[in-house]
């Protein structure tokens, strides 16, 4: 008699696993081929017949996160492990919804937990690794809020004294919802010199991840550089991975006016970004007279699949109606070589270092430019 009923005790406990188990490979399947909102309500009645199983509770909190319903998930989660503290599946099934949503801190003590409960489990090992290869990446690229910039550089003319140039800004990305700027410059070149002054700001906006901006500044004497300058600038995302910019702008030297126009695209792959502008210009001289349409186009690759170093190539042709600084010199076309990399070797230092080469090939005239820059980020 006590045997009999063992044995329906143990016919009874793999009946009802067996009626708990279907289900959840079911939606199991369910979820592998796409149809999570089937898998949910099949789970859900599951659990409203078999509250206590832990497994169909772990895998309804794997479907909403698929849903993106990372509040609901959570709810599960936590409702497995208050049934099971140290039960696994759901202990990483946490740490991984809390590393998607960002909130490393959260996903590293669970996974320690599972690691330490389940020695040498593998599955436990490797999303600890997982979240803090992501503290490390968020240690490193997290956007900061301020940015402090220095940077320094030397021309090289085979038809006129050497010139050089030093440039400073400061950045605040959150000034009252702007992305806001100033920036102060000195250039000295042809024996003579100029210092420039410009404010800018800009604004993100949901639509199309669309922002727009602006940039305002003056300079003393006007001559190497602008003594007014304004720009309205804009961009949008376009189909993936594309994405438009575009900028008008005015320019008034002393001797002349400058008014042009800016088109840019982007194409942005895993680890390179590709950029090609088209800008037409025109001038108009104080002393009479004005410029044709006068065109530009420039390409530039960057490649960005190493932490500490982004390396660059850049070429541009352009047509310029003067040459601000050098009297009499008139119209001249160019064509603009240019490679230059971002090293950073520490989270908060960014350093930057560049070779231009401009070659007026039709008069044989040269402009060899090397640039140095540093920049320091800071803020949360």
């Amino acid at each position: 008699m006590k045997k009999r009923f063992m044995l329906c005790l143990i016919l009874w406990a793999l009946l009802r696993a067996g009626v708990r188990a279907a289900p959840l490979d079911e939606a199991r399947q369910l979820m592998r081929s796409g149809r999570t909102g089937q898998a949910i309500e099949l789970l859900e009645n599951t659990l409203t017949n078999f509250p206590e199983d832990v497994d169909a509770r772990c895998a309804l909190a794997q479907a909403l996160a698929w849903e993106r319903r990372y509040g609901p998930a959570e709810e599960q989660y936590a409702a497995a492990l208050s049934q099971k503290p140290d039960y696994r599946d759901a202990l990483l099934g946490l740490a991984q919804l809390k590393r998607f949503q960002g909130r490393y801190d959260d996903a590293l003590k669970l996974a320690q937990r599972a690691a330490a409960l389940y020695a040498g489990d593998a599955e436990s090992l490797e999303e600890k690794e997982r979240i803090l290869f992501a503290l490390d990446d968020l240690r490193w690229n997290r956007p900061r809020r301020y940015a402090f910039h220095a940077e320094t550089l030397h021309e090289n003319y085979n038809f006129a004294p050497n010139g050089e140039a030093v440039h400073f800004s400061f950045r605040d990305r959150a000034l009252r919802g702007w992305d806001a700027g100033l920036q102060l410059g000195r250039e000295r070149r042809f024996q003579t010199d100029d210092t420039s002054l410009a404010l800018s700001g800009a604004r993100k906006f949901s639509w199309r991840r669309a922002h727009a901006g602006w940039t305002l500044g003056a300079a003393g004497r006007g001559v190497l550089l602008p003594r007014w300058h304004a720009m309205l600038q804009g961009g949008l995302a376009l189909k993936p991975p594309f994405s438009a910019e575009g900028s008008a702008s005015f320019r008034r030297y002393r001797e002349a006016d400058v008014y042009a126009l800016n088109f840019a695209a982007f194409l942005y792959g895993k680890d390179a970004t590709l950029s090609c502008a088209y800008s037409p210009s025109q001038t108009f001289f104080r002393a009479g007279g004005k410029s044709g349409v006068l065109s530009s186009v420039r390409a530039k690759a960057v490649w960005s699949g190493w932490r500490f170093a982004q390396p660059w190539l850049s070429y541009a042709r352009a047509e310029e109606a003067f040459e601000a600084g050098l009297s009499g010199a008139g119209s001249f076309k160019a064509a603009h070589y240019g490679a230059g990399a971002s090293w950073r070797f520490w989270p908060a230092w960014l350093i930057e270092t560049y070779y231009l080469l401009e070659d007026r090939n039709q008069s044989g005239r040269r402009v060899e430019r090397v640039g140095l820059g540093a920049s320091c980020l800071w803020g949360g």
